[in-house]
C-alpha cells in the first residue's frame, strides 16, 4: 500500500518537473550565449570598500551606509540573459540588497528592484518577471544598504542563459524563498515574491492531480495485480 503511494508520488513529480521544463520556458534569446560570471576581473565595487577574503568580494559600508558592486559587462540582449544568480552573506540581517540596471540606449530609467527574499545565500531568478527587464541592459549593480561599517559578502552575482537546470534552480529558488507574513495584508498573503514564477498551491495541485493519474497508470499496468483503493487514493491526498 505504501509502496504503490510512494511510486504515485515519485511519478507524478518527475512528470511535473518533466512539464515545467517542456512546457513552461521563460522567454529567452540564444542558448548558447555564455554566462557573465562573477570573478576578479568581472566584479567591481563602486561605493563603499572592497576586499577580497578567501576568494570572495567583502564589501563594506560607507556614511551613509552605502556599498555597491557591478557586474562588468557589454552591454547585453536582456532576452539572452532569463536566469541570474545571488548570493550574499550579510552580517546584519537588517541589511537591504537591491538590484538595480540601467537601459543601454538611456531610453528608459534606471530600474531597481528590492530583493525580498530574506535568505541570499543562493537566489536564483528568471529576470522576465522583473519590470523592466527588457531591450539591452547597459549595467547591473548590486546595492547594499545599512549602517556604515556593516558588511556583505558577495559570493556570486551572474546572468546566465535558458537550460534546464537553470529554470529548475529558479523555481526551488521560488519554493523555497522566506518571505514574511504580513500583518497588515494577512488576507491576501501568498507566500510568494513578486519575482516568482508558480504559487505553491498551483505547482502542490498540479503534483496531486499528476500523482492520482500516475496511480491510476499503475493500477491499469498491473492487469489485475493491483486494485484502486480508497485508502490508497487518501495516502495520495
Amino acid at each position: 500500500m505504501l509502496k504503490i503511494t510512494g511510486w504515485s508520488l515519485l511519478l507524478g513529480a518527475a512528470a511535473l518537473i518533466a512539464a515545467l521544463t517542456l512546457f513552461y520556458a521563460p522567454p529567452s534569446g540564444d542558448p548558447q550565449t555564455p554566462p557573465i560570471l562573477w570573478n576578479a576581473s568581472t566584479g567591481q565595487v563602486i561605493a563603499g570598500a572592497g576586499s577580497i577574503v578567501d576568494g570572495t568580494t567583502k564589501l563594506e559600508l560607507k556614511p551613509p551606509g552605502l556599498g555597491a558592486v557591478s557586474l562588468a559587462m557589454e552591454p547585453v540582449a536582456a532576452q539572452n540573459y532569463p536566469f541570474l544568480h545571488i548570493a550574499v552573506e550579510r552580517s546584519s540581517p537588517d541589511l537591504a540588497v537591491l538590484l538595480s540596471w540601467t537601459d543601454a540606449r538611456g531610453e528608459k530609467p534606471p530600474q531597481v528592484y528590492p530583493i525580498e527574499n530574506q535568505s541570499l545565500e543562493s537566489q536564483w531568478i528568471a529576470t522576465a518577471e522583473l519590470n523592466g527587464w527588457s531591450g539591452d541592459i547597459g549595467s547591473l549593480s548590486l546595492i547594499v544598504l545599512g549602517q556604515p561599517g556593516d558588511s556583505a559578502l558577495i559570493r556570486d552575482f551572474s546572468l546566465h542563459p535558458a537550460g534546464k537546470l537553470n529554470q529548475l534552480r529558479a523555481i526551488y529558488s521560488d519554493l523555497s524563498a522566506y518571505e514574511p507574513w504580513n500583518r497588515a495584508a494577512m488576507n491576501t498573503y501568498t507566500g510568494v515574491t513578486n519575482v516568482s514564477s508558480f504559487y505553491p498551491v498551483s505547482l502542490a495541485v498540479a503534483l496531486l492531480v499528476f500523482s492520482l493519474v500516475a496511480y491510476a497508470a499503475l493500477v491499469a499496468l498491473s492487469r489485475g495485480k493491483l486494485r484502486c483503493s480508497r485508502v490508497n487514493v487518501a495516502l495520495v491526498f
